[in-house]
């Protein structure tokens, strides 16, 4: 009986060994992953600790779910494990500074055969060549692969640069292992999920176990964090989303993309235009907007006619006041997806798809200058699709803000639960 159990400690004990070895040397592989010399920023994705950390939760949903479930993330880490890619222990993205909204991964291939099954299955507009590179192009994605190595290109516009791609994976003398940037935060390899730009002005990252995921980061800002701050008086108990920023223009992420894309002036001319203040709020409810929509029909002789038709619809209720002179006004949109209102008083702009836009708001100081939040328990049912369905079925409440820490710096603190 000793002689049987000792047996079985030993093997337990050998499979213990043997799994701590496999995930030390994969964590330890996952570091000589390439990305661009020129990296404005890089992002991790930790997937074995992901499960590792998680794997009575995975168990508990699929217990819960039914046999013939079969969610549409489910299939795709299917897809992802059979296409003949290495999947590392962990997952390096980078950006590159004339490409921001891009982030691209390089990534090995260990299965040719599976590699191009899976490509023919997905991308039907691809090309084979004869030298064995492969280029795919959707609206979002691009993928430029030869025969070691994939370079993957995700896009937050409808333009993944492909180009790009394709000019990363054939210039390889500019790819630069992970394990070679000297000046890598600690808890860079270490969290869940990693954000870092490389010039060391920001940096967050993120854990997740039993439902929440846990966030922070620091903030360094090339101007005085504005203290105290004074922001809009809002009553957030019956909003999707609460957002707000008291930072200058060039120092609030993705704000200059988004003016930039209803102006043709300069950065500095739209900070001239700004004065340090932008919320954004949707409600949970709608409100009622009328559209016109313009068909052409023939008459009896074949004459080419117009016809008008009015249509009712019912649009989430989005507000944002902004602080600015009268040019920001001028900039800020009157449709974007739906109709804008706009309403301004003295320095304060505001705008709402609503056809009554706050002309007077009441203002409130704040040792919180950057902050958001998310209730996707309320998320207005004219967005419940895709991602949005599947983040409000699952009761996911996002809560971020950023302090000042010193004259420059920010600390960022959030909390996701789900």
């Amino acid at each position: 009986m000793k002689k049987t159990l000792w047996i079985i400690g030993s093997i337990v004990v050998g499979l213990f060994l043997a799994a701590t070895i496999f995930y030390i040397v994969r964590k330890q592989q996952a570091v000589t992953q390439p990305v661009h010399r020129d990296s404005q920023a890089i992002l991790s994705i930790a997937i074995d600790d992901l499960l590792l950390d998680n794997w009575k939760q995975l168990i508990r949903q699929s217990d819960t779910r039914r046999p013939s479930e079969d969610s549409s993330s489910r299939r795709a880490w299917r897809e992802i494990f059979a296409s003949g890619l290495h999947i590392p222990a962990r997952v390096y993205f980078f950006s590159l500074e004339d490409k921001p909204a891009t982030l691209f991964s390089i990534q090995r291939i260990t299965n040719h055969r599976k590699w191009h099954a899976f490509l023919r299955r997905h991308f039907s507009d691809s090309i084979l060549r004869n030298d064995g590179s492969f280029t795919a192009m959707n609206q979002h994605m691009a993928l430029y692969s030869d025969e070691e190595h994939v370079v993957i290109a995700l896009s937050l516009k409808k333009d993944a640069h492909a180009t790009v791609a394709k000019k990363i994976g054939q210039e390889r003398h500019t790819w630069r292992p992970v394990s070679d940037w000297s000046n890598l935060p600690y808890a860079f390899n270490r969290a869940h999920a990693t954000y870092w730009l490389t010039d060391d002005r920001f940096f967050v990252h993120a854990n997740a176990t039993d439902g929440n995921i846990h966030i922070l980061g620091n903030w360094q800002l090339d101007t005085e964090v504005p203290s105290p701050s004074t922001v809009r008086q809002v009553d957030t108990g019956d909003y999707a989303l609460s957002f707000r920023s008291v930072l200058p223009l060039k120092q609030t992420p993705l704000l200059p993309t988004f003016l930039a894309t209803f102006s043709t002036q300069s950065l500095d001319s739209l900070s001239a235009s700004y004065h340090n203040y932008v919320d954004l709020q949707v409600r949970a409810g709608t409100t009622t907007q009328h559209d016109t929509i313009i068909t052409y029909g023939y008459d009896d002789e074949f004459n080419s006619v117009e016809q008008r038709e009015i249509q009712t619809l019912r649009v989430p209720i989005i507000e944002s006041v902004w602080l600015g002179s009268p040019q920001l006004s001028d900039l800020l949109p009157t449709t974007f997806f739906y109709q804008f209102h706009t309403a301004q008083h003295g320095d304060t702009i505001s705008i709402s798809t609503t056809s009554t836009p706050p002309r007077s708001v009441s203002f409130q100081h704040t040792d919180v200058p950057w902050q958001l939040h998310v209730d996707f328990t309320r998320w207005p049912s004219a967005w419940t699709y895709g991602p949005f369905q599947t983040l409000k079925d699952n009761n996911v409440k996002v809560s971020i803000s950023a302090k000042a820490s010193s004259a420059h710096t920010m600390d960022i603190q959030g909390q996701i639960t789900y």
